[in-house]
């Protein structure tokens, strides 16, 4: 028989150490403790993320935001716009210095 350093008799009990998930290695407790996180929080998880959509949505609202595409939209205008203005500007000095 091989001694168990934790047992008090100095011998192992498998009976408690097959049942017990704390026994063994810590990464299996890890693991153990992972799944049982994970089952507690899958649903509250789903409830959490539709209130933060909400909640940001009504942020973005309030504060009148655009999307990302809007934005991008807008940019090209922007770089559109400075183009025509440079060569207004181009054409305005041609036409005065004549």
């Amino acid at each position: 028989m091989s001694a168990h350093p934790d047992s008090p008799d100095g011998q192992a009990n498998s009976a408690n150490s097959a049942s017990n998930p704390f026994d063994g290695e810590p990464r299996s407790l890890l693991t153990h403790l992972l799944e049982a996180v994970l089952e507690q929080v899958s649903e509250p998880k789903n409830d959490l993320e539709q209130n933060v959509k909400s909640a940001l949505s009504n942020v973005f609202k309030r504060y009148d935001l655009v999307t990302r595409e809007e934005f991008e939209q807008q940019q090209q205008n922007l770089v559109k716009a400075q183009a025509l203005l440079k060569d207004l500007k181009r054409q305005l000095d041609e036409i005065t210095a004549a």
